[in-house]
């Protein structure tokens, strides 16, 4: 899991406070390679408060926090008090590949804002009309950061596994669901996860890792398996 990394930002002047409901995550790059600290002058510099984005994501993927939730962004013209920012550092339009790390911490945090707020539309800085600019980039993953690794997974099979999942877990008592499925850090046996439920596990943990590197290839009913079944 990614680390978010939180600042005591120096603000020019303080961020509006947010009036209206957030409608839209949008998506961007930094163009330049560079630190959230860097970004953070730099837009002061420029007559600005300060770091303009909710979130920015290292290539290292390390999750920065910029401005709060409530507080309206300086990331997307006409849209900063409906839309949450996330920018990627990097430049993907010129650079092909997002480093795994940055993908992950940029995936992260695409499903918790998804979370956070139900029904958002998501797009890049350029799908926003009247912002002409390139930004995030002609490379830029949008497919993968925006994938639900689970697609290709039959619904019977993942219900299936969430339901031995649970069973496994109210056997053993384990509290229910944040910290299941920690073996053997809990000190949880894994008695009992029966061997048609450890081919299951193996065969959807196998297709997942492929599109969520937090996911590794496991016979046992990991925490990181468990919460990519409850995307």
């Amino acid at each position: 899991m990614s680390k978010i990394v939180r600042h005591n930002w120096d603000w020019a002047y303080p961020p509006a406070i947010r009036q209206q409901a957030v409608r839209f995550l949008a998506l961007h790059h930094t163009v330049v390679y560079t630190s959230a600290e860097q970004i953070h002058r730099d837009h002061k510099d420029m007559g600005d408060a300060g770091m303009p984005y909710n979130w920015l994501i290292d290539l290292d993927g390390d999750r920065h926090e910029g401005r709060k939730l409530w507080q309206v962004g300086a990331h997307t013209h006409g849209y900063n008090s409906v839309a949450i920012g996330i920018a990627v550092v990097g430049n993907y339009d010129t650079h092909r590949a997002m480093p795994g790390a940055q993908l992950t911490g940029l995936r992260e945090c695409i499903e918790e804002m998804r979370e956070e707020f139900r029904g958002v539309g998501i797009k890049g800085h350029n799908e926003f009309s009247g912002n002409a600019t390139a930004c995030p980039g002609r490379y830029y993953p949008f497919k993968a950061a925006l994938a639900n690794p689970l697609e290709t997974i039959p619904v019977r099979l993942r219900s299936n596994l969430k339901v031995r999942m649970r069973s496994w877990a109210i056997t053993y008592n384990a509290k229910y669901p944040d910290d299941v499925f920690e073996i053997p850090s809990m000190g949880l046996k894994s008695d009992g996860w029966g061997e048609s439920a450890q081919l299951l596990a193996k065969r959807v943990s196998y297709r997942v890792q492929r599109t969520d590197p937090r996911v590794v290839t496991s016979a046992l009913p990991t925490r990181a398996l468990y919460n990519a079944l409850h995307w």
